[in-house]
């Protein structure tokens, strides 16, 4: 961490121990104060209860001597009986608090713990009481004995009066010792209670100086710093090289973009926290609900590859990362476009001299050797056929010779632009050198392969350069076989352009010798052989007929014919095929061949596949080149030399 950068963890970890104990010290402070001034009121409740309990004493005193007095004055014997039950309760009742006064009564709320000054006073009329106490006790057992003397009690009724007013006296010193005492004890609460408010206060101050307003300072450091911190980010987010977009994480709404963004969105005159990310911008590589798809279900993505295209014109080529996090309390993405459209430029322009001929632009012999071994290494996974042809310009040197180099590389770029337009994309043209030129046919037979390499040899003969005026080209194609190496394959096309040009140059050779395609010949490609005959004269001639027909698919591929002249042969082709079918199988039936059945059910699958390739070829999804590639596949090579010869042995018995 830079020394310069504050830290706002150690900042809000000092806060906290700082502002955590001084609010505890003022809970403390306040609940010790709440707990004196709850203790002083139970104090003066208390104190209540005792002067009133005293006073009561000095009443109740005072009611026993008039209650003994009444007692001697009326005769009536149940006055007498009233009276000495009143003076039955007084003594009770004095005797009771009396003892509640130096013992304590929880229930009363009499305070256990008497001063020695009060317990020294108690006991200064502890007699005064017991004398009075036991006088009132004797009438009483006189008054229910019914056995007395008036002058008996008399003289306890003088005992009594001699003893109330010391008693009394000494009741009052009792309640003003009390009152003294909770006064003494009320003015130290007093004082505790204002020692902790001011305490309180001190310390309150000392927090608010020494812990909340550094608190309050390092706060504003931090928001302060915060505050630049975001401006910064946002003058970096606005200067930024690179395209940067901050949307809503779920709507999309652009909230912010600096100006190498503005540069790749459709404003429309729109401000841009009106814009919506997946509708302004024109999105290429990936589709536009997908890639916000993406957007929105990861929570970062690091340099995927895409296309925009701008102003409805260039492409150009990003890295898209993408990161989720807060703004202003909303959900948000921030999202980076890095151009790199230079940088692939640069690289396509690498790619090109590394593996395309600088002078035709083709593939160069570097690529040749990258990609032969990937595409033999798909055909043997997929069991896919594979073909090539080798181009060789026929008397090139002459035309160096004639009208210099500069002119013959103009011929070999008008060559390699002729080939080019009637291959496929999935084709790989490669110039070898000089004016050899080879293509490399994956998931193609040597049939299919023939008709490309006728089809770019008429196209070359039939330009005419303005300089050099007609030339031609040989042809050299063959198909690999089962694990063959592609040196070998190589050789075996070189072999038969060799044958090509021996036999007379512009013209398609294939190594396997199965056709021989000369210049213009629009005649029979297929030649019928003696090995093929069965031995029945009907299925031969049949056969020779269906051979014909898939010769003139060659010529009806070359010749381009229309559609109508196209279907018209397609259905005599299948008319052919139906009534052969028809024609062998009841020659098969006559002659009682076991695998009849069997071979009827092979000719039901050719029929169907036929059908399929009419539709095919009416819907447009295939060539009438189609055609001849399945006669000679499935029905010459796999069929007729195949199955039919698997009769043959019960025809010629």
């Amino acid at each position: 961490m830079d020394k310069n950068e504050i830290n706002y963890e150690r900042i809000s970890q000092g806060i906290r121990r700082r502002y955590i104990p001084a609010v505890i010290v003022i809970l403390i402070l306040v609940f010790a104060r709440q707990i004196i001034i709850s203790y002083e009121i139970k104090q003066a409740e208390g104190l209540s209860r005792v002067i009133n309990v005293a006073g009561r004493q000095r009443m109740l005193s005072q009611k026993i001597t008039k209650d003994v007095l009444a007692l001697t004055q009326f005769e009536d014997e149940e006055e007498q009986t009233l009276y000495l039950d009143e003076l039955k309760t007084a003594v009770d009742t004095w005797e009771e608090s009396n003892s509640n006064l130096q013992t304590g009564d929880l229930e009363e709320g009499i305070t256990k713990h008497n001063s020695d000054t009060i317990k020294m006073l108690f006991s200064e009329i502890d007699e005064s009481h017991q004398t009075i106490l036991g006088a009132a006790h004797d009438i009483i057992d006189l008054m229910e004995s019914g056995v007395y003397s008036k002058s008996l009690l008399l003289e306890k009724i003088k005992v009594i009066k001699s003893n109330d007013k010391t008693y009394l006296e000494g009741m009052d010193q009792i309640v003003s010792q009390y009152d003294k005492e909770d006064s003494d004890k009320i003015e130290i609460i007093d004082r505790t209670e204002l020692i902790l408010f001011f305490l309180i206060i001190v310390v309150i101050v000392f927090e608010v100086i020494y812990i909340f307003m550094p608190a309050e300072k390092s706060l504003l450091i931090a928001f302060k710093e915060i505050n630049e911190s975001n401006t910064n980010i946002l003058n970096l987010f606005k200067t930024i090289h690179g395209a940067m977009i901050l949307v809503d994480e779920e709507t999309f709404q652009i909230l912010l973009m600096n100006k190498t963004a503005e540069g790749l969105v459709n404003m429309n005159n729109e401000s841009h926290e009106r814009l919506n990310l997946a509708e302004c911008v024109q999105w290429e590589t990936i589709d536009r609900i997908n890639i916000m798809e993406k957007i929105k279900a990861e929570d970062k993505i690091f340099n995927i590859e895409i296309a925009i295209r701008v102003n409805d014109e260039k492409s150009l080529s990003f890295l898209l990362s993408t990161v989720k996090g807060k703004y202003h309390r909303n959900a948000v993405i921030l999202i980076n476009l890095f151009d790199i459209t230079l940088q692939k430029q640069v690289e396509e322009s690498m790619r090109k001299l590394a593996t395309n001929d600088e002078l035709t632009g083709l593939y160069n012999r570097h690529f040749m050797d990258k990609i032969v071994e990937e595409e033999m290494e798909r055909s043997e996974r997929y069991n896919s056929p594979i073909s090539v042809f080798i181009l060789d310009l026929d008397f090139f040197k002459r035309i160096n010779d004639n009208w210099g180099h500069p002119v013959g590389d103009l011929i070999l770029k008008q060559t390699a632009k002729m080939a080019s337009e009637n291959i496929r994309k999935s084709d790989f043209l490669i110039r070898l050198g000089g004016e050899e030129f080879l293509l490399l046919m994956p998931n193609t037979n040597l049939n299919e392969a023939i008709i490309v390499a006728e089809k770019i040899r008429d196209v070359i003969e039939n330009y005419t350069d303005p300089i050099v005026g007609k030339y031609t080209a040989s042809f050299g194609v063959t198909q690999r076989m089962n694990n063959e190496s592609f040196q070998k394959l190589y050789e075996r096309a070189d072999a038969a352009l060799y044958r090509a040009k021996e036999e007379g140059r512009n013209r398609v050779v294939s190594y396997e010798n199965q056709l021989i395609l000369p210049s213009g010949s629009t005649n029979t490609y297929l030649e019928w052989k003696m090995e093929w005959n069965s031995g029945n004269g009907e299925i031969d001639e049949q056969h020779q007929e269906l051979l014909a027909i898939s010769n003139d698919f060659i010529s009806m591929s070359l010749l381009k014919l229309d559609k109508e002249k196209s279907t018209h042969q397609i259905e005599q082709l299948i008319q052919h095929l139906s009534s052969h079918f028809q024609n062998e199988e009841r020659i098969l039936k006559s002659i009682e061949y076991p695998d009849y059945q069997k071979h009827a059910n092979i000719h039901m699958k050719l029929i169907a596949k036929v059908e399929e390739l009419r539709q095919a070829y009416q819907n447009g999804e295939i060539k009438i080149s189609a055609f001849f590639t399945f006669m000679l596949d499935e029905f010459i090579i796999g069929h007729l030399l195949n199955t039919d010869t698997l009769f043959f042995p019960y025809i010629k018995k």
